[in-house]
């Protein structure tokens, strides 16, 4: 038996629920002014393509508390 979550339940659960958990949303979870951000650039939006396309993505840069730590451009 397996469990199906739709992907914007899914990314919430990783981001905003998980900072809620943590009692940190206001510190993280969410890409706002003032928030700490670990963020990353893919080559597609994830909500425009097929959810068995989604592991194709390519992740094209990586910030890590507003640094950058990887850019493959």
């Amino acid at each position: 038996m397996g469990y199906k979550l739709d992907l914007h339940t899914a990314l919430d659960m990783c981001t905003r629920n998980a900072a809620y958990v943590m009692r940190l949303e206001d510190k993280t979870g969410t890409v706002e002014a003032g928030k700490k951000s670990d963020l990353i650039v893919l080559d597609r939006n994830l909500f425009e393509i097929p959810v068995t396309e989604i592991s194709d993505a390519k992740v094209l840069f990586i910030l890590m508390d507003g640094q950058n730590v990887f850019d493959l451009q």
